[in-house]
């Protein structure tokens, strides 16, 4: 399954689970800055495997996070970025 698929499909399941989410609160102490430790809404995103897996999707797909064999971990690919708003502030795709 290539990377457009599997977000696609990843999409789809996120969404019905998101359609589930309960009444939560985005920012619960508003006399301190926002910070996502705040946000219930963020953690039980991120605590639906279907939404996880989708976030994940997104920045895999997009470049901005690779995945190296060896040791078998990700990391961001900011040379992967660089290049591509360079290809898209060209106009060539």
């Amino acid at each position: 399954m290539n990377h457009k698929t599997l977000v696609k499909a990843s999409r789809i399941k996120a969404l019905k689970a998101a359609s589930q989410m309960p009444q939560l609160s985005h920012y619960r102490d508003r006399s301190k800055p926002w910070s996502p430790e705040q946000s219930e809404v963020l953690n039980w995103i991120m605590s639906d495997t279907d939404c996880a897996s989708f976030v994940m999707a997104i920045f895999a797909n997009s470049g901005a996070i690779g995945y190296d064999k060896d040791s078998k971990t990700w990391a961001g690919t900011p040379e992967n970025i660089i290049a591509s708003a360079k290809r898209n502030s060209s106009g060539a795709e």
